[in-house]
């Protein structure tokens, strides 16, 4: 491999250093021995590069950006539509059978009140379609598919409370940080998740005290802290708000620019393939 001897360095997401590495467990040997930059998004990823053998001192963490045209839209989220939220590529990873699961177990309180928008298309479509029957809320369940960035706006716009059960899939393949809550939590939505890759670090340090953060395949946790919100329009607003102060400070545009500048300057380097 041949860089002209310009100064390098590489970005490690989700799944290149999770299900790949895990089929590969050498696969990254060579980069990591050449003495390029590092780069990940939060310090899961860095513990996992870290597993691998990199040296400490050429990682560095980028925080994940929400998109910049988040900063213009102004006007708070319909917090009183009683719309449950998730935007994903429907793949287990993402754990949309839990979330449907703890959707369903909250009828006991939600009563048939809320509606569940699933936005996002994959290979898991017509399984979970299938659960959402079975559990007998296919009635309240929306699946969109695949929408434009306009129309997946508006339904961020039109949510009352945004959910991502992600869990690690079957084949070792995890989240690195998902940008579906950094720009949920950017626009104001109040968001429940699960202690899972980097999310615990998108959200404020009191989440899991709060019961807005559980563990992976927790149904029952998770099924609580819908009831919990659901119940408030208050408590949304304020576990809202306080998102996105949170995500505005570490994941805004500016932020990630600077961090991302500074890393370069620091770990960048022309590697050495021997």
């Amino acid at each position: 491999m041949a860089t002209a001897g310009r100064p390098y360095a590489v970005y490690f997401h989700g799944h290149d250093a999770t299900a790949h590495v895990r089929k590969r467990p050498t696969a990254y040997a060579e980069l990591i021995a050449s003495g390029a930059g590092l780069l990940t998004n939060s310090r899961y990823m860095r513990s996992l590069l870290l597993n691998l053998g990199a040296p400490e001192d050429r990682i560095g963490i980028v925080p994940y950006a929400a998109s910049g045209d988040l900063a213009s839209i102004r006007e708070v989220p319909a917090l009183e539509s009683r719309r449950l939220l998730t935007i994903a590529r429907l793949v287990p990873k993402k754990g949309l059978d839990d979330s449907l699961r703890a959707f369903a177990v909250a009828q006991s309180a939600l009563c048939g009140s809320w509606r569940y928008q699933v936005v996002g298309d994959g290979p898991l479509l017509d399984e979970l379609r299938s659960l959402a029957g079975s559990l007998g809320i296919s009635h309240l369940v929306e699946f969109s598919g695949f929408l434009s960035r306009q129309a997946t706006l508006a339904a961020l716009r039109n949510a009352s409370l945004f959910v991502l059960a992600s869990k690690t899939a079957a084949s070792g393949d995890t989240e690195g940080t998902p940008v579906a809550i950094l720009e949920a939590a950017c626009l104001g939505l109040p968001v429940i998740s699960t202690v899972h890759g980097g999310i615990a670090e998108t959200l404020p340090v009191d989440a899991r005290d709060r019961g807005y953060l559980v563990g992976e395949g927790d149904v029952a946790a998770l099924a609580a802290g819908i009831i919990d919100l659901a119940g408030s329009v208050e408590r949304r607003r304020e576990w809202g708000d306080r998102c996105r102060a949170f995500n505005y400070a570490r994941h805004s545009l500016d932020a990630h620019v600077a961090t991302l500048v500074s890393a370069l300057a620091r770990l960048a380097k022309p590697p050495i393939w021997k």
